[in-house]
């Protein structure tokens, strides 16, 4: 039985940390440790942690470090792990108890991803499933690509990120995620996936996705996807274009609306779209989303800025 590290990511999550730390020492795999990494916490969270410390010293972990950010965070807790798996925990989520025995009884030595759903929860209650990989794509190299670039709910082989140098953007604070995961289907296609949601994604008023005021962090987008353009090197045109117009086109188009200074923003989206994928429209992928998929996409690109913003407010 080989162990697995939990690399726990925590930044003021005191309110949420407790049942986060319950569910990892909880977990029915007993070959585990927990790697946290307290990103310059202000709150009681460390507090909580060296509750837990005392009570769990043979597989608990603290490093505490100034606040960077998650890609800062995700890379310290990366050096730090020993063993040939390790899986991302958000300090504010949770897992099911068996979500560690489960993935690890599909990791094999052909393996070096499993990859389950997780759910949302929302103002306690569990609500919708997020799904974290598109199965229905038969290559899992391109179904990682094209997946949710969420890097929790996933169990790696630690040698694929050692391997090839993979890390998150330093100073990078939104969408880190997206210049990263969806570069391990250039490494591997030796991916299997577990059509359960095991992994609790806990929604609350401090989530990124739920930011309510504009700042400067929301242009991380633009050095993401050139960064994942240069990791690409012109291979798997279509996949890359298709992560362009989702989470570019569509996802930050989208989010800019919220945001009067968003405008300008949106418009550059559509530059960049018209220079590197004017005939987005056409790509293989795209042509299977939703019709309203697709009318977002449009607007976006067409610079409709008023009627992007009207549905972005119905959609909430």
């Amino acid at each position: 039985m080989e162990k697995v590290s939990m690399v726990v990511l925590v930044y003021n999550v005191g309110k949420y940390l407790e049942k986060c730390l319950d569910s990892l020492v909880n977990q029915t795999y007993q070959e585990k440790e927990i790697v946290v990494v307290n990103d310059g916490s202000t709150d009681n969270s460390l507090e909580i942690l060296n509750k837990y410390k005392e009570e769990y010293p043979n597989i608990l972990t603290i490093y505490s470090i100034p606040n960077g950010g998650r890609s800062n965070a995700r890379n310290y807790g990366i050096s730090k792990v020993k063993t040939k798996f390790f899986t991302f925990v958000d300090g504010d989520d949770y897992l099911d108890t068996q979500y560690l025995e489960k993935m690890m009884d599909k990791m094999d030595n052909n393996t070096d991803i499993v990859v389950c759903d997780a759910i949302r929860i929302i103002h306690g209650q569990e609500s919708s499933v997020l799904k974290f990989f598109k199965d229905e794509i038969k290559e899992k190299n391109k179904a990682m690509m094209l997946s949710h670039p969420g890097p929790c709910g996933k169990i790696y082989r630690t040698k694929i990120f050692t391997d090839h140098n993979l890390t998150f953007l330093p100073n990078v604070r939104l969408y880190e995620d997206l210049a990263v995961i969806p570069t391990l289907g250039l490494y591997t296609n030796k991916i299997k996936y577990i059509n359960e949601p095991m992994y609790k994604y806990v929604i609350h008023d401090s989530s990124a996705i739920r930011q309510t005021s504009f700042n400067e962090n929301l242009h991380d987008v633009f050095i993401v996807v050139e960064a994942l353009s240069n990791k690409f090197k012109n291979k798997y045109h279509d996949e890359l274009e298709f992560i362009y117009t989702e989470h570019l086109l569509r996802t930050a188009s989208l989010r800019y609306t919220k945001f009067n200074e968003g405008k300008q923003f949106i418009a550059k989206i559509s530059n960049i779209m018209h220079e590197k994928y004017p005939h987005y429209n056409q790509n293989k992928y795209f042509k299977k989303v939703s019709l309203g998929f697709k009318l977002l996409c449009f607007l976006a690109y067409h610079k409709m800025y008023w009627a992007l913003k009207m549905i972005g407010k119905l959609a909430g």
